[in-house]
């Protein structure tokens, strides 16, 4: 039985953060990438998490 992986958003404006952050949780979780709050703030309100 393969689980799967939860999901993590990653919100910042460095590249080289998005870069070592994703590096780090990629083999964990499914990792989504915002480069501000404004963006982030929109996917969210498009994929509500499930579960809450």
């Amino acid at each position: 039985m393969t689980r799967e992986k939860q999901t993590v958003l990653v919100v910042d404006d460095n590249p080289d953060n998005i870069v070592l952050i994703n590096g780090l949780l990629r083999q964990l979780y499914q990792v989504k990438v915002a480069i501000n709050g404004a963006k982030a703030i929109a996917m969210i309100a498009k994929n509500q998490p499930t579960g809450l």
